[in-house]
């Protein structure tokens, strides 16, 4: 493989990943969930409660973008948010009772996710890949 296409198949795995998981979603009944949404109940499911300015960093979206996908979260009576008693400005999310019963569905499809992408590497490689992978985030 040409090496000068890193970041071509990166891109490829990318929309890869995001079409698994559009249909792991669909087939699990949750056709109005997209993947970022996905990500964020994924992490709701990991910690009671998070702060927006947290989960922007978190997810590394613009707190735009995270704001309309929370409020669509909110609509579905799966996330709640609340502001916090010694800062008004200040607002955490977390997951409804709703949106904790998507958690075995969430976890089974990360689970499958997994599986695929790390079929055939060995531990070792995939310690290779991350710190590789992270090493070329950490130049943006």
């Amino acid at each position: 493989m040409d090496r000068d296409l890193v970041l071509f198949v990166i891109g490829r795995i990318t929309e890869r990943v995001n079409r698994f998981l559009a249909g792991e979603l669909r087939e699990g009944g949750m056709r109005e969930l997209g993947v970022s949404h996905m990500e964020i109940i994924g992490v709701l499911t990991r910690r009671e409660k998070i702060q927006m300015k947290d989960l922007v960093n978190l997810i590394g979206k613009d707190k735009s973008t995270i704001t309309a996908l929370v409020k669509k979260l909110v609509r579905m009576g799966l996330v709640k948010k609340s502001a916090d008693p010694g800062d008004s400005r200040v607002s955490f999310i977390s997951l409804t009772v709703k949106g904790k019963g998507l958690e075995p569905v969430i976890n089974a499809i990360s689970v499958r996710l997994r599986a695929r992408a790390y079929r055939g590497l060995t531990e070792r490689e995939k310690g290779d890949l991350m710190r590789l992978l992270g090493k070329m985030l950490g130049n943006f």
